[in-house]
């Protein structure tokens, strides 16, 4: 099943992407629409590639349920109550060190 939703959500992210470069947008309209964009390419990202292994087949089962997988998982996202701007600091704060060891900067 986990083979079959990663595959969906995949074909939904391409589909998604060929909408948005389709030309029949405004750029306005395309420029709205890029936060989506971004945030379905990292839930599939999720998916694939970290989570996998932690999801039981009920719930691989429940997503091959919905009728678009992206989009309910980016509702989910959406409409959650969750500040993540602590994590994202920290995670740039290590990244500015590691940068600035790399290249001697003390």
């Amino acid at each position: 099943m986990k083979d079959k939703v990663l595959k969906r959500m995949k074909q939904e992210i391409t589909d998604y992407r060929s909408e948005l470069v389709s030309g029949k947008m405004t750029a306005e309209q395309i420029v709205e629409q890029s936060y989506q964009f971004v945030v379905k390419q990292g839930l599939y990202r999720i998916f694939s590639n970290h989570n996998a292994n932690k999801i039981s087949a009920d719930v691989w089962n429940w997503l091959d349920s919905q009728e678009h997988v992206l989009n309910y998982l980016y509702e989910l996202w959406m409409h959650n109550d969750t500040d993540l701007t602590e994590e994202f600091a920290q995670i740039i704060q290590n990244e500015l060190i590691h940068e600035m060891e790399v290249h001697g900067v003390e």
